[in-house]
């Protein structure tokens, strides 16, 4: 199966036209980031604006400043690109830079025009005209036609690029666009992990951020825009390219989206769960990492922890079901096993084997076809609890059962458990 890579503009995804970041889409963003997917934002904004009014918030939201490890910012139509590999921000410029002298060049061209509805917007790759806020439309389209056509004269087809949005107009190199930014963010993943066997999902409300999806189908990979804008009119569409609708515009399609393959990550469990006619129900909460935070965010419940272990010749893996609360004594279950060394699996071959990263893990990870081969245990001291709860593939919610259901689910994805005393 291949793992989704989320890529999105900034305007008309993240926030509406003309408003704020939505905090409820940062939030979707982080639920992406902690359940160990790959994001990444291509936009023609400056970073001093994506830097604090996007990252910032995203960082809030997040438990885990190693989650930041997996974003990757592209501004100014691929001229700054940023990685976060210790939580922090490290920006450079890239090839698809505009000299400083043609950065100077284009900002006194806006500057002498004195256009009343738009003003200069500082960049260090770009020049940029943005609309007044306290401009009309109607006047900022006008003057905006008069303006492409004064940096049209000085800035010839070829060499330079005049890009107009319903907002700005901007100056860049001819290379550089969405598919610069595109190009940037697969050189990135190529650095950090397997790009080929990633689905490129790339959110966007023009055609011009239709390019980045065109980009990564034209080096056959799996590619899906989707669109948040009003009527998508493409004059030369990519075969490779899956377009979506979404059912809201902007933030609210982006929103639509991203709960509905939440949801449909969960189905499958809520699936089998329905066929065994198993009542259960769903709480929903912030990212949790850890026993110590999911006891916080559901303090009156057992804690409950599921571990991955092998032998020393890693030939055969456990998944451990176990009171949250307690130690798992490694050298004890190793001697109840028969095994003469007990080790953790390593942080990157979780995913493989139960298809989400450490910190989401759960006996529904029994589920992903990676994990054929596990042994289960329990903990005996699960059984005589009222309920206990287990994250649906991700770390921002529980399900919660009864412990005598858990025998039939494990039995239903094809495994076999045994119950031991672990909490003693």
């Amino acid at each position: 199966m291949k793992k989704p890579v989320y890529v999105f503009d900034v305007d008309g995804v993240l926030s509406d036209i003309g408003m704020p970041i939505s905090h409820d889409v940062v939030r979707e963003l982080a639920r992406l980031l902690s359940s160990g997917h790959y994001v990444a934002i291509n936009t023609g904004r400056a970073y001093d604006m994506v830097g604090v009014k996007v990252v910032e918030l995203l960082k809030s939201e997040l438990r885990q400043v190693n989650d930041m490890s997996r974003l990757y910012v592209v501004t100014e139509m691929g001229g700054v690109v940023c990685d976060y590999e210790d939580g922090e921000p490290r920006c450079v410029r890239t090839r698809f830079k505009l000299s400083k002298k043609d950065i100077t060049r284009a900002v006194r061209i806006i500057e002498n025009k004195a256009y009343e509805s738009m003003y200069s917007y500082t960049k260090v790759s770009m020049a940029t005209a943005r609309k007044n806020d306290n401009a009309t439309q109607e006047a900022f389209l006008v003057q905006r036609d008069a303006l492409i056509a004064d940096l049209n004269r000085a800035f010839p087809k070829g060499a330079y690029t005049v890009q107009a949005t319903v907002e700005s107009v901007d100056v860049h190199a001819a290379q550089a666009g969405k598919q610069a930014g595109a190009e940037l963010i697969y050189g990135w993943l190529q650095q950090i992990s397997d790009v080929n066997n990633a689905e490129f999902i790339c959110f966007g409300d023009s055609k011009g951020d239709y390019e980045m999806a065109r980009w990564y189908a034209q080096q056959g990979l799996q590619t899906r825009f989707v669109y948040t804008g009003n009527n998508l009119e493409l004059s030369d569409p990519h075969d490779g390219v899956e377009v979506i609708d979404t059912t809201g515009l902007y933030t609210a399609g982006t929103l639509a989206y991203l709960r509905e393959i939440a949801t449909e990550k969960r189905q499958p469990i809520f699936d089998l769960l329905a066929e065994l006619q198993i009542d259960y129900r769903l709480q929903e909460h912030r990212a949790v990492y850890t026993v110590a935070e999911s006891s916080g965010v559901l303090p009156e419940k057992v804690p409950v922890k599921t571990l991955l272990v092998t032998d020393d010749k890693k030939s055969q893996v456990w998944m451990v079901a176990m009171r949250g609360d307690f130690r798992l004594d490694m050298k004890e279950l190793a001697k109840l096993l028969l095994a003469k060394k007990l080790q953790f699996v390593r942080a990157e071959r979780v995913e493989e084997i139960v298809g989400v990263p450490p910190g989401s893990v759960s006996i529904f990870g029994l589920l992903h076809p990676g994990s054929k081969n596990v042994q289960v245990i329990v903990d005996q001291a699960l059984m005589s609890e009222k309920e206990i709860g287990f994250h649906p593939q991700d770390n921002t919610a529980t399900v919660f059962l009864r412990p005598e259901d858990l025998p039939a689910i494990i039995a239903a994805t094809g495994h076999l458990y045994r119950a031991m005393m672990l909490s003693a």
